[in-house]
């Protein structure tokens, strides 16, 4: 009966490193876990830190392009008033010669 209750004993000590050390894996996952899931919300905020400059900057460049081809319009109306004035003066200074050599005949 001393050997039956000693090798009880020897089962119940077992059983309780054995419960200890599962525990203890469980704790080990779980703080496993916790570290992982830190290191996978600091990469979120470092990516989305990334993707708004991104975007911001992509933002910014497309108002630039369209405020350099507003410009380049302009410049281009601005250029076709310039040579059409041109041609105007043109022709009538091609006018006041025509009159003057009329008037020196």
């Amino acid at each position: 009966l001393r050997t039956c209750h000693a090798l009880q004993e020897d089962e119940k000590l077992v059983k309780k490193a054995e419960k200890q050390v599962t525990l203890a894996l469980q704790r080990q996952r779980n703080l496993h876990e916790h570290k992982v899931s830190l290191v996978e919300n600091h990469l979120a905020g470092l990516e989305g830190r990334a993707l708004a400059d991104m975007f911001d900057f992509l933002s910014k460049e497309l108002v630039r392009l369209q405020e350099e081809r507003r410009i380049h319009a302009f410049v281009m109306l601005a250029e076709r008033q310039r040579r059409i004035r041109e041609a105007e003066e043109s022709g009538r200074r091609q006018v006041e010669k025509q009159r003057l050599r009329e008037e020196d005949e």
